[in-house]
This record gives structure tokens, sequence and C-alpha cells, in this order.
């Protein structure tokens, strides 16, 4: 199998497989390839490395998860498969310089006053065209 295709059936099958345990070996051997020469061509092509790709991807999930669920901060942890709530606000403060709690307190004012500004300047053009 060609490198780029293997490689994209690997982050494919990772981007899928998100809410699971991915097993290194498992996708090393998925792709035909030794586990220290998959990761040594995923970063090559990819510019990071699989454990960042997959931690990164799944802290992308959970940050829509908390902007628009009312889920648990736990429960979105486990689903981003953390061991622990703790765990899981040190590794999404580290990627978003925020607590997952203060970024969907954020996120939903920003959301609120987006969908009040909107509802006014609909107003404000329906009085200009009266």
């Amino acid at each position: 199998m060609e490198k780029g295709n293997s490689l994209k059936k690997i982050k494919t099958y990772i981007d899928s497989h998100l809410q699971e345990e991915l097993d290194l070996n498992k996708l090393a051997k998925e792709a035909g390839y030794s586990k220290y020469h998959l990761e040594r061509l995923f970063t090559k092509h990819y510019g990071c490395t699989l454990t960042k790709y997959i931690r990164e991807e799944r802290l992308k999930a959970a940050a829509i998860q908390l902007a628009f669920t009312n889920a648990s901060i736990l429960e979105i942890a486990l689903g981003a498969c953390y061991e622990s709530q703790q765990a899981f606000t040190l590794a999404f403060k580290r990627l978003y310089q925020v607590a997952p709690g203060s970024y969907r307190n954020n996120i939903k004012k920003a959301l609120s006053c987006a969908s009040f500004g909107t509802v006014l300047s609909a107003g404000t053009k329906r009085r200009l065209a009266a």
C-alpha cells in the first residue's frame, strides 16, 4: 500500500474512533508498519506525532461538546478517553489556555450575545424599512 494512502486510512480510522481506546500497535498493524515506523511516517507527513494528533482531535471534539451540549464535564472527559476530569482539565487547559468550565461559559455568553445582536440588528432593519 502506498504510504500516503495508508496514512490517510489510519487518520480516517482515528477520526472515526476517537471515543475508543486507540492502540498504537493495532494502528501500526492496520497500516502494515512497525509502530516506530508508523510514528515516524505520520510525524513526517502531518507534522505531529500520532499521540499528539489523537489528543488534540479528542480535545477539539470535547470543545464542541462543551459549547453545544449540556453534558457534564466528567461525561465529556470520559468520552474523550481521559481517566478523570482532572486529567482532562489539565490537557484542555494546556491546549486552549482556559479550563473547560470557563470555556463553556465563555462560549455560551458569546453565542447569546451574537443571537441578541442578530435579533437587535433585524429589528433595527425592520424599523428603518418602515
